[in-house]
């Protein structure tokens, strides 16, 4: 900027220079003129006196000379003034180098100690902000869900009368009940509430046939009952030997076949019960085993936990069937007339579950 500005100053004076210098040139043309207009023999030269010397064109030429070295001068000055004032620039720079090298020793310390406690202040903010993440994923985070399948299980399987019956009823109401209220809490995850849900309904359903089971035997009881007593009030009345004889057998047989068909049916439901249980508990623990390999775990402690469950209750299953199939062979031909009555579907029960009331 400053050399620019040198440049432009340094074309203005040479223009000026010109200019004066023209006006010099053309006042000594005019003058030959009028001494040629006057007669006189000696031409005009501008700047020659009577001995023909050049004393106005020196004046001129010292005139530009005199401006051109002002403002040479004035340049040079103004070149030696800006190197000056780098050169102070240079040495306040040095100076500033200088005192960054002296520092002060604890100043240093001071300064670097400053720096850890930001950078610990950073850390803490981060640490902070991390805590609070953790503390939203731990309070959005579900709970285990608590559900033992085996107790009302195995409340209803040991149900043998009506009033067994309707309290494992009761228990499995209760159960599914308390399954609902943690399922509408939100605080457990939603696979193990439906796996639980699941097995809670079935578990009412199966208590709520055996219940209506029971109740259909006890009427049938009854009703066999009404039947061989309206057969010994007949008997009452005859009087002879032979026909009395007659009676009594054929009151035997009817007492008999009852007896046989209220136990088949018996047999018919337990076995159809048991199997309803059995199949809700299989259930429950396969969609279990689904829920913990869905997290990841790999026959970890619970999942083989629940592994073991399986394979007992499988093992359960068949002990029941060769206790039923010893029961058959012992109750000998009443055993063996049950799959004929029953169907198809109870005669690939093989023997059923335990039928003992």
């Amino acid at each position: 900027m400053a050399v620019k500005n040198a440049v432009e100053f340094a074309a203005q004076q040479a223009q000026a220079a010109e200019r004066n210098r023209t006006q010099e040139i053309r006042r000594a043309s005019e003058a030959r003129q009028k001494q040629k207009v006057g007669g006189t023999s000696q031409p005009a030269v501008p700047g020659e006196n009577d001995n023909g010397d050049t004393l106005q064109e020196e004046g001129v030429q010292y005139e530009v000379s005199d401006r051109t070295n002002a403002g040479a001068a004035w340049y040079q000055e103004y070149l030696r003034k800006e190197q000056r004032e780098k050169l102070g620039l240079d040495e306040e720079e040095e100076d500033e180098k200088e005192e960054k090298e002296e520092k002060d020793p604890a100043r240093e310390k001071m300064e670097e100690a400053e720096r850890i406690l930001e950078s610990l202040k950073r850390m803490l903010d981060r640490m902070r902000e991390q805590q609070k993440k953790q503390r939203e994923q731990k309070k959005n985070k579900k709970g285990k869900l608590s559900y033992n399948y085996r107790r009302v299980s195995n409340s209803i399987g040991a149900a043998k009368t009506t009033t067994q019956a309707a309290n494992a009823l009761s228990s499995a109401s209760a159960n599914l009940s308390m399954v609902r209220r943690q399922a509408a809490s939100g605080k457990y995850e939603d696979r193990e509430i439906q796996v639980a849900l699941q097995h809670a309904y079935k578990m009412v359903r199966v208590a709520r046939k055996k219940v209506n089971n029971i109740k259909s035997e006890a009427q049938q009881a009854k009703r066999n009952q009404a039947k061989e007593t309206v057969k010994k009030q007949k008997n009452s009345v005859v009087h002879s030997i032979p026909s009395r004889q007659k009676v009594e057998k054929e009151l035997q047989q009817l007492q008999q076949e009852l007896r046989s068909r209220e136990k088949m049916k018996k047999n018919r439901n337990r076995r159809q019960e048991d199997m309803d249980l059995m199949d809700a508990d299989m259930e429950y623990l396969r969609r279990r085993i689904g829920v913990l390999q869905n997290h990841g775990l790999k026959l970890s402690t619970e999942a083989q936990q629940v592994v073991d469950e399986m394979v007992a209750a499988a093992m359960g299953l068949v002990s029941v069937d060769m206790q039923s199939e010893a029961a058959s062979a012992a109750e000998g031909g009443e055993a063996a007339a049950a799959p004929a009555e029953t169907g198809g579907a109870e005669a690939a029960v093989a023997g059923g579950f335990d039928a003992t009331i």
